[in-house]
């Protein structure tokens, strides 16, 4: 996975002997992955989750970060409107506190998240809050018709799946954890949409699901780990 930082500068992501993807859903709640989790090469999450007070579930590793243009635009509406003390605490709060890299994956090149909107963001996060993170997107320009060609998915495809697909680009051995759609467990306790925040008091029927179709795509999930490609966690970690 080669992603392209600020200032044109090029990072390649060395391939990993061990990873893992967590992702938001509740089906991580009480799992005591964390220990897990945090026991891999490389730890991969979306959408800056919250981390503190869930470590037990879902540890506190993170190397890379992959957010949708949402998440920048949030982060960017602080900054504009000086709301650092909402930065600050996201910062404490969040996956933001090791060296990670943050990833858009479809560039700064769309009105939503351009160039204006990420360079001065950057230089705030470096420099105001000294975050240590490299904000980075990834060559992955008109990324959503490329999965659509050798993907059996309808519809746009989420984060999740998007961040799935470019970690088997560079693991070797990749669990996932954190993807379940359906609002009750295969041990049938029910399940929430996330397993942090408002979304926490929905249950996944409830979650906003929008122009995904996350459960074609945990199809595909379960069908890549039945194939030995990956391995997907939905039961207590040992």
């Amino acid at each position: 996975m080669t992603t392209t930082g600020h200032a044109h500068t090029r990072y390649i992501i060395p391939p990993k002997q061990t990873c893992a993807l967590v992702g938001n859903g509740g089906i991580i709640l009480d799992s005591t992955c964390g220990a897990d989790i945090d026991s891999n090469d490389f730890v991969i999450r979306c959408n800056e989750p919250e981390i503190s007070g869930f470590e037990r579930d879902v540890g506190n590793k993170t190397d890379l970060i992959i957010v949708n243009k949402q998440v920048l635009r949030h982060f960017y509406s602080w900054y504009s409107n000086n709301k650092v003390s909402i930065l600050a605490s996201a910062r404490e709060t969040s996956c933001l506190l090791n060296e990670s890299i943050i990833c858009h994956p479809t560039g700064f090149v769309r009105k939503q998240v351009n160039a204006s909107i990420a360079d001065p963001l950057i230089q705030f996060s470096k420099n105001g809050l000294d975050i240590p993170f490299l904000m980075a997107n990834a060559a992955l320009q008109g990324s959503s018709g490329n999965f659509k060609k050798f993907l059996p998915l309808h519809g746009h495809p989420s984060m999740g799946m998007k961040a799935i697909v470019a970690a088997m680009s560079f693991c070797k051995h990749l669990t996932v954890y954190g993807f379940y759609p359906y609002r009750f467990a295969p041990d049938g306790h029910e399940v929430f949409y996330h397993y942090y925040g408002r979304e926490a008091n929905k249950t996944c029927e409830d979650g906003v699901r929008g122009k995904h179709h996350l459960n074609e795509e945990f199809e595909l999930i379960r069908t890549l780990h039945e194939n030995n490609v990956i391995r997907l966690v939905l039961e207590k970690c040992q």
